[in-house]
């Protein structure tokens, strides 16, 4: 006689169980309907045993599962991961939101690198917060209708190739730029232009320090930058595109 009680109750079901060649799946199911339907204690014998042996499962007491319940389990479901895109799939998306050419957005690889620090991943993404912050500023994107009669102020390739607003750009510098993609500053304008989270709120940048008063480095080395964009001056936030 086995007297199955208190704290032992699980683990002395299942041996005896066991012991008497039930598979698994069985065991479990059995187990589960004698604590359902005990309360201070069950006694197993040989002899009762083989009665329940050969009573279905879903016989016992008030409890009446099939087996099937305890054989099939429900399908986890299945979890989707987010998409990571490939830097060419994301500059689809740049040159569709920007509003530019694939040979456009290689000419401002190419001005980024030769304005930002030498292999400086922050001072490149600092470079081109700076040129975006001009196409979102009302005084820049103004001073671009004075000065050509055209207005796409609101224009990145604009902003950039506008007469003296880059030195490397306006000196042909960023030529020897063109097709460069193993640097960080490719990558760098990749980030930004895809994700729009910005670094700073500066409107312009310096290659050396001067008296200019609230100058910020970001990098030892690189540039300097100034002038911060006014929240009146912000034209209408623009509708973001962000990696999921």
């Amino acid at each position: 006689m086995i007297t199955v009680q208190n704290d032992e109750k699980i683990k002395q079901i299942l041996i005896f169980l066991k012991d008497k060649g039930l598979k698994r799946t069985a065991i479990l199911g059995l187990a589960l309907i004698f604590l359902v339907n005990s309360s201070s204690a069950v006694e197993l014998d040989n002899k009762n045993f083989k009665e329940i042996k050969n009573t279905r499962v879903e016989e016992f007491g008030n409890f009446k599962p099939t087996v099937d319940e305890f054989v099939e389990m429900p399908e986890t479901e299945k979890i989707t991961k987010p998409k990571i895109l490939t830097n060419e799939e994301k500059i689809s998306v740049i040159l569709e939101r920007e509003n530019i050419t694939r040979e456009q957005f290689d000419i401002i690889v190419a001005t980024v690198i030769g304005e930002a620090a030498p292999n400086s991943y922050d001072d490149a993404y600092a470079v081109i917060n700076t040129f975006y912050n001009r196409k979102t500023s009302k005084v820049w994107i103004n001073e671009m209708l004075r000065a050509t009669g055209v207005d796409n102020g609101d224009n990145l390739y604009a902003q950039i190739t506008l007469d003296n607003q880059s030195t490397v750009y306006t000196s042909g510098g960023y030529l020897k730029f063109l097709g460069i993609t193993d640097v960080p500053a490719y990558q760098a304008v990749i980030d930004f232009l895809y994700t729009l989270e910005p670094m700073h709120e500066f409107l312009c940048f310096y290659a050396s320090f001067g008296n200019i008063p609230d100058s910020v480095q970001f990098v030892e080395g690189g540039n300097w930058y100034y002038s911060k964009m006014l929240e009146s001056d912000r034209v209408e936030e623009v509708k973001l595109v962000r990696e999921r």
